[in-house]
């Protein structure tokens, strides 16, 4: 049966916040994970509604937590922090997100995108770091070993860092 799955942070917020960082909405969720064999996580399939290219969720369409949910998590996170999104499933979408982070320091909660061979990971960087001096970083997001959590990647594997876009009128409370 289908689960509707919604947050809406922006209730628990101080004046004058209207959002949370999309970071620390998807640190609200650490740790889910996906459930083996024919089960599925509600919480994970249910970031796929937030990636328009994958098609309508129905009865005949059901979203699995064992389809990539790394770019899926990032519109979820996106949409749920007032931010626009890339709308699409694929972790190479957001190398052309905008507002690409210039300079040698990557922020925490910039978005980045990593390739190994021929496949792209979309995380989000969980601790300030020089892309010039660092050999390695930590990036948190979700599809890393099925899990949402922080993974220590290497430095020379990122194709892209790109800046978050909030919508007009959106105020993120800092970074907790």
């Amino acid at each position: 049966f289908p689960v509707t799955i919604c947050f809406r942070f922006e209730t628990l917020l101080p004046f004058p916040y209207t959002h949370l960082h999309p970071l620390d909405v998807l640190r609200s969720v650490s740790g889910e994970k996906e459930i083996p064999g024919s089960q599925d996580n509600p919480l994970i399939a249910h970031f796929h509604e937030h990636s328009g290219n994958l098609g309508r969720h129905s009865d005949n369409n059901d979203y699995s937590d064992e389809v990539p949910h790394c770019s899926s998590a990032l519109n979820w996170a996106a949409d749920m922090a007032g931010c626009q999104k890339t709308d699409n499933a694929l972790a190479a979408s957001w190398l052309s997100y905008g507002n690409p982070r210039k300079g040698e320091w990557v922020e925490e909660g910039d978005i980045i995108v990593k390739k190994t061979g021929n496949q792209y990971h979309v995380t989000l960087c969980n601790k300030r770091f020089n892309r010039l001096t660092s050999k390695t970083y930590e990036g948190f997001g979700s599809n890393q070993s099925n899990m949402i959590k922080t993974t220590t990647y290497p430095v020379k594997d990122i194709q892209g860092v790109q800046a978050w876009k909030p919508r007009p009128g959106t105020i993120w409370k800092p970074l907790s």
